[in-house]
């Protein structure tokens, strides 16, 4: 999605089961937040989740670890 691996888990996450609870990380913009509370979702903020990622180019053999 053009995101190197550290940006992709440097990036806010979000969790719902597929109901109206969402679960934002604290780093989302708040506009963002009132925009899915807009759209009906019980928002709650709170920490972050441990996240690691590898990512390797076939091309060039490279690899690029993040965690956070």
């Amino acid at each position: 999605m053009g995101r190197s691996v550290e940006q992709a888990v440097a990036a806010p996450r979000m969790n719902t089961t597929g109901d109206l609870d969402l679960r934002l990380e604290e780093a989302w913009p708040a506009d963002d937040v009132e925009a899915f509370r807009g759209m009906g979702y019980a928002v709650q903020t709170g920490g972050g989740a441990r996240i690691s990622a590898a990512f390797g180019d076939p091309a060039s053999g490279a690899l690029a670890t993040a965690r956070r």
